[in-house]
């Protein structure tokens, strides 16, 4: 595997990633993650609202 040169330190893009993740939410139909501004579920279509409703 060819390594990647990269502009920034990699503690740098390990931080922006953690904020990423941390952006993230839990689909209650499903469990898997999606964006925090999601309105439907991009694994099982659910829309966010009415799965958040179930629970």
């Amino acid at each position: 595997m060819a390594k990647r040169k990269s502009s920034k330190p990699l503690e740098t893009h390990i931080k922006e990633l953690e904020a990423a993740v941390a952006e993230l939410h839990e689909c209650a139909a499903c469990g898997k993650p999606i964006a925090a501004d999601a309105t439907t579920c991009p694994h099982c279509g659910t829309p966010v609202r009415e799965a958040a409703e179930l629970h």
